[in-house]
């Protein structure tokens, strides 16, 4: 997580809302949609409209969320399907 969040440069609460469909390995690019409500943890979209965009996945991040992914694949959380 650490890793993501540094070198992705995204918020806290935008890191904590990733989910695998929001990774593109192969077009290197991460989109940021939404953002973990502080309260009750719900998913909700960005403050703004320009806080939803689409980054660049540094190759540093991408091995790391990879070797993640590799030892902890995705599961179904309930309330955080998208």
């Amino acid at each position: 997580m650490i890793i993501a969040h540094a070198g992705l440069g995204l918020r806290i609460g935008e890191v904590l809302a990733l989910r695998v469909q929001d990774v593109d390995f192969l077009r290197r690019t991460v989109r940021v949609e939404y953002q973990v409500d502080q309260d009750n943890s719900a998913l909700i979209p960005p403050k703004t409209r320009r806080s939803k965009r689409t980054i660049p996945l540094p190759n540093v991040v991408s091995a790391a969320l990879a070797e993640h992914l590799r030892f902890n694949p995705p599961s179904p959380r309930k309330g955080w399907e998208g």
